[in-house]
């Protein structure tokens, strides 16, 4: 299928080009040991058990073990070196990963090449400076699993949790009002089997059909849960320029070294409830 947000074509979970470049950026690849490592990158031989949907493979090494190289971390030692100092950056065999993927070209070494036929909307730069810190936090982790491609374009929130209204109010967000049932999905199994038991109904196997059956009891039972959440989404435009949102956040809210954000990058990330479950 083809990434609505770099054109790429890719054909597992999530678009592997988008990972590569919300993970590592751009400009890490200009750093002199960064070319020196996509130069030994060229003299890997060959690759094995190479897995093009969810971007890992097994490289022989001078280790006895092959290495287990996906596009974000590597068994090698020098990729585990660079971990434990935080200076968190791709090992050679990493870049011959990527290489395999179609992702980069090592025998470019001057530019790094990313297959995109994606045109971003204009990013709102006055819009993102006048949001305060929470709800500029919460928006680079809508952004960040959005770009993933992890997550769906949904998220389901308590009606009195405060750091997305902020996102709302501006229009960065909206409301979903399509199939309410899914905000069922932040309860616990046990929570509404409970309610079907009580009614005295036989439980469903899968969360799927419980969700199905516990909203069937309305609306004596399922709009009394259901009006305590809302299912928001990222609008039109603002999903258009997640990308260059992402970007700009990460760059204004954490230190960078290596173009990979230091501590407190994962601080704040889970404060939205859930992702629906399809």
């Amino acid at each position: 299928m083809k990434c609505e947000r770099c054109g790429a074509e890719y054909s597992g979970a999530c678009c592997l080009h988008c990972v590569w470049r919300m993970h590592w950026g751009e400009r890490i690849h200009e750093e002199t040991p960064q070319q020196e490592r996509m130069k030994r990158a060229q003299n890997i031989p060959k690759v094995d058990n190479l897995d093009t949907a969810k971007g890992v493979c097994n490289i022989t090494g001078s280790e006895p073990t092959p290495y287990t190289t996906t596009l974000l971390s590597c068994t090698c030692r020098d990729f585990r070196k660079s971990f434990s100092r935080k200076d968190v950056a791709p090992c050679k065999h990493i870049y011959r990963l990527a290489h395999e993927l179609g992702i980069i070209n090592v025998g470019e070494i001057s530019k790094v090449p990313i297959a995109s036929t994606y045109v971003p909307y204009p990013l709102d730069k006055e819009k993102l400076d006048s949001l305060a810190e929470n709800s500029k936090r919460e928006l680079f982790e809508l952004s960040y699993a959005f770009v993933c491609s992890r997550r769906a374009n949904l998220w389901i929130y308590h009606r009195n949790e405060p750091n997305h209204s902020e996102l709302l109010r501006k229009g960065i967000l909206e409301e979903e009002l399509d199939r309410p049932e899914r905000l069922l999905d932040v309860y616990h199994i046990k929570d509404l089997r409970d309610i079907i038991k009580a009614n005295n109904l036989r439980c469903p196997r899968t969360k799927k059909e419980t969700i199905s059956l516990v909203y069937s009891l309305w609306p004596s039972i399922a709009q009394k849960l259901i009006e305590l959440y809302h299912m928001v989404r990222l609008k039109e435009a603002t999903r258009g320029a997640q990308w260059e949102t992402y970007k700009y956040l990460r760059e204004t809210l954490f230190p960078v070294i290596f173009g990979f954000p230091r501590d407190g990058y994962y601080e704040f990330w889970g404060n939205f409830i859930s992702e629906p479950t399809d």
